[in-house]
């Protein structure tokens, strides 16, 4: 995810020639990120490769999206310009904003609409598959719509912001000052030691908050991508706590149970006395049903180590409900040992 990131940001400053321009366009990401996670937790899935994919394919269309919208607003305030004769008023830079996001209201409508009637199919699917690509699909509906409103908001307000010179509401003289004047007093081109010296100084600190915020974008992405620090949305919750001999095992799940279908669970190994992670070794998990006249259903779960120490990933399927004896075993620098316990599949 980080490297999507820097290598769409980029691309924008190849495109743009402006790291500026490229940060502003780039903050078209966020805005599907947020729908994208919204739609994940409502629907209840788990994050995984799938998911990931999907996000990979929000962010290129929503900075589509934004890069177009760009294009409309630099389009509107060139005609604009042009009007006046090559000097542009802060409130005529307003109007060719206002002018421009309008314009791209119908076609980003029409593009937010192909893509949800082309994904909705998909979210109904029962079909083979469907396991696979209803989570792709996911964040990508859910991001295209968050960006819909975000970007034809957002965008426009940040576009006049960084032309016309305002920050929080105080009028300042600001980088493209050349480009806005006021009403009542247009700007001079001022001369070249100033704006060698002013303008540039002013650029350079407008730049630098942008870079700060795209650093600290793709720092935490990092993060979160190498396991070193854990999203908010991924807290999990207890299914059921065993002691065997000075080992505590926990299980844990997002929903804090199982589910008929395909789970997502976490095995974490303590020690009894103080609490501290213990290194279990090779690690299995495997559950049984019993039927009544029948040979009991067992199921195996695939158990990977996690980065984390003493904790354990793994997937198990169900295909119904009832209860289930769970036995895990490990062997490793701790001991060898194994444990059984029963849980609700509801």
């Amino acid at each position: 995810m980080p490297v999507v990131l820097v290598v769409i940001y980029m691309a924008l400053y190849l495109t743009y020639g402006s790291f500026l321009n490229a940060a502003q366009v780039l903050l078209a990401v966020p805005f599907g990120l947020a729908g994208g996670i919204y739609l994940l937790y409502a629907l209840g899935y788990n994050f995984s490769v799938a998911v990931w994919v999907g996000f990979i394919a929000l962010f290129g269309t929503a900075v589509q999206t934004a890069v177009v919208m760009v294009i409309y607003l630099e389009e509107a305030v060139t005609r604009k310009r042009d009007e006046l004769g090559g000097r542009l008023t802060r409130p005529a830079l307003l109007e060719a904003v206002k002018e421009g996001a309008l314009l791209r209201l119908r076609p980003k409508v029409m593009t937010v609409s192909a893509v949800v009637a082309s994904l909705l199919p998909i979210m109904w699917s029962h079909s083979t598959g469907a396991e696979v690509m209803k989570p792709l699909a996911t964040p990508v509906l859910g991001g295209m719509v968050s960006s819909l409103v975000l970007v034809l908001i957002v965008t426009p307000v940040l576009f006049y912001w960084l032309r016309s010179g305002t920050s929080a509401g105080r009028s300042a003289r600001r980088p493209w000052r050349r480009l806005v004047s006021r009403p009542d007093r247009p700007w001079a081109r001022p001369k070249s030691d100033e704006r060698s010296g002013t303008n540039n100084s002013h650029r350079r600190n407008n730049a630098m908050r942008i870079h700060r915020l795209i650093a600290v974008v793709v720092l935490g992405s990092a993060l979160v991508g190498s396991g070193l620090v854990s999203p908010a949305w991924s807290a999990e919750k207890v299914i059921q706590t065993q002691k065997a001999k000075d080992v505590v095992i926990t299980l844990k799940s997002e929903s804090g149970q199982w589910a008929p279908g395909k789970n997502a669970f976490a095995l974490e190994f303590t020690s009894a006395k103080d609490k501290q992670p213990v290194d279990a070794g090779k690690v299995t998990l495997s559950t049984s049903m019993a039927m009544p006249g029948m040979a009991p259903m067992i199921a195996g779960a695939t158990v990977s180590p996690d980065k984390t120490p003493g904790r354990y990933l793994g997937t198990i399927e169900f295909p119904d409900s009832g209860a289930r004896q769970v036995t895990v075993s490990w062997d490793g620098p701790a001991g060898k040992g194994s444990t059984k316990f029963s849980v609700s599949v509801r």
